[in-house]
């Protein structure tokens, strides 16, 4: 069985196999997407995400999706550091990822698997198979990428402001106070 991993250290000594729909529903606005039907679009944005990543670390990603009874989707891609597939009907997702999974350990390649889904698919990765749990592999995906100078980290910190101001009223040092005698002006220090 996968187990649940800990983030490889070296990215580039496995092949990449993501959950696609699993992945999608672990980001709340690709999620809104799914849910407004704008399904495409979801899945198009999920694999720019993973394009960086993919580069950096000189690897290639495959994202499995559920299909339906088509031949070939028409969005499917080949080549290129992430590409995409689509099970065909009646097999799933699932199925299809652990098709993958099994011929790359049997050829002796190490395999991380991107998915959140523990029992109907987790429970039946092969042993060694690294198993990452899709919301976890989205936040390194944010915190992986370089930051350009000056730029701050995605994501809401409006509670840590709250906490700190919140912090400064209790003390009576709200923003616009003036600043407290001996505070910040180099007063009241001990030598």
């Amino acid at each position: 069985m996968g187990k649940r991993a800990q983030w490889p250290a070296e990215p580039r000594q496995y092949h990449w196999i993501v959950d696609g729909h699993n992945a999608i529903f672990a980001h709340r606005d690709l999620e809104a997407m799914q849910i407004a039907g704008q399904r495409a679009e979801a899945r198009r944005r999920l694999e720019e995400m993973l394009e960086p990543f993919a580069r950096r670390h000189d690897l290639k990603i495959q994202v499995v999706y559920d299909g339906n009874r088509t031949d070939r989707n028409p969005d499917s891609k080949r080549g290129g550091r992430v590409s995409t597939i689509y099970s065909l009907l009646p097999e799933q997702a699932d199925d299809r990822i652990l098709l993958i999974v099994s011929s790359r350990v049997a050829r002796g390649e190490k395999v991380a698997v991107v998915s959140s889904d523990r029992a109907t698919l987790g429970a039946r990765l092969p042993a060694g198979v690294l198993r990452i749990e899709a919301d976890e592999f989205l936040r390194r995906l944010r915190e992986d990428r370089p930051r350009k100078e000056g730029e701050r980290p995605e994501g809401d910190f409006g509670d840590i402001e709250r906490h700190f101001l919140d912090l400064d009223e209790q003390r009576g040092t709200a923003s616009d106070a003036p600043p407290a005698k001996g505070r910040g002006n180099g007063e009241g220090r001990r030598k």
